[in-house]
């Protein structure tokens, strides 16, 4: 048995206080496997891992566009546009500084509906 695991049937002394440590002891336990499965699935596909804003928004649109094709192979014409256009998002990050200005886009004529994938 895991060594942070409470083993509630090993002692003999089962007083409100030892059951309300073994009680905190486990819900450590499944804080931290929650929490590990998270980071896990978060960096799965390597986008949250990338230093600059800028460079996650830009994949976050390929990994979009890849999943509007694979969609379309299932589900014959149900995206007309499968290529994200980036100038249609109001704002875009800095291309160097995460910090940096966020660059404002033109958007003449107003956001599109659909953006970023608009005609």
């Amino acid at each position: 048995m895991n060594e942070y695991i409470p083993n509630l049937a090993s002692s003999s002394s089962h007083s409100p206080y030892d059951f309300h440590h073994r009680f905190i002891a486990l819900n450590i336990v499944v804080f931290n496997i929650n929490s590990n499965i998270g980071e896990q699935t978060m960096a799965a596909n390597g986008i949250s891992t990338l230093a600059l804003k800028r460079t996650r928004q830009d994949q976050k649109l390929t990994l979009a566009n890849a999943d509007r094709v694979a969609r379309n192979s299932v589900e014959a014409g149900r995206y007309t546009d499968v290529t994200a256009d980036a100038t249609q998002l109001p704002t875009r990050y800095h291309p160097s500084d995460n910090n940096g200005a966020l660059v404002n886009n033109a958007n003449t004529g107003g956001l599109k509906e659909g953006r970023p994938y608009a005609s």
